[in-house]
C-alpha cells in the first residue's frame, strides 16, 4: 500500500509507525477492531504519545509528499 509494507488488519509501516490506511473494514470485521482502557493512562504517557506521534506525522506527511 503507497509502497509501504504492510503490517497488520488494515495497517501499513512507516518508521516505527503503523498508519491506517482506508479499507472497506467494516465488510471485514463489523463489530470493529479494536479497544482500549483509558484509565491505563495518565498525563505524562499522553504527552510522551502526542511529542511521538507528531513527530511521526510530520515524517509520513514529507514522505507521502515526496510520492508520484
Amino acid at each position: 500500500m503507497l509502497g509501504l509494507p504492510v503490517s497488520g488488519f488494515g495497517t501499513a509501516r512507516f518508521g516505527d509507525l503503523d498508519i491506517a490506511l482506508p479499507v472497506a473494514i467494516e465488510e471485514i470485521a463489523p463489530r470493529g477492531v479494536a479497544a482500549c482502557d483509558p484509565r491505563l493512562g495518565d498525563e505524562a504517557t499522553g504527552e510522551r504519545a502526542v511529542a511521538w506521534l507528531a513527530d511521526a506525522i510530520a515524517q509520513l506527511i514529507l514522505y507521502l509528499c515526496r510520492q508520484p
